[in-house]
């Protein structure tokens, strides 16, 4: 996996298996925060823990299982900041409360079932799972 700087927004890509984060970020703290959430999206490569395939099917709309998944990396951020005590602040959070409502209104278990895909991949990522085949660098 690779983590570039230099993109116009954070985010993991699949595809590619790479994470893209910008470099307009106003303090380090930030910065830690967004790549903690952007590492957990990455745990869910098939060649980790394989969540994006394991968890599809267990929903009705990609609009949810989006909001499963923003959630399992907000909370699994939020695990690793706490664990190394970083006090990054996220300003994305919010536009997700919304749709994650939705879900809950209609699943009681989505949110223990996105904390233990959470728990999974922030002790993935502490035990040294997810390897970074190149350097930081500048996105192309």
């Amino acid at each position: 996996m690779a983590i570039k700087n230099g993109s116009d927004q954070a985010y993991y890509s699949p595809t590619l298996d790479q994470i893209k984060l910008p470099t307009t970020f106003h303090k380090g703290s930030d910065y830690a925060a967004t790549l903690a959430h952007e590492l957990i999206h990455s745990t869910g490569h098939k060649s980790r823990l394989d969540r994006f395939n394991d968890q599809s099917d267990n929903f009705s709309s990609f609009k949810e299982f989006y909001a499963f998944e923003e959630l399992v990396a907000e909370l699994g951020a939020a695990f690793i900041c706490a664990e190394l005590q970083i006090e990054g602040e996220n300003l994305q959070h919010a536009s997700y409360i919304d749709c994650w409502l939705r879900v809950l209104k209609s699943d009681k278990t989505f949110f223990f079932k996105a904390a233990a895909q959470a728990g999974k991949a922030y002790r993935l990522l502490m035990q040294g799972g997810v390897m970074v085949e190149a350097p930081l660098s500048s996105a192309a």
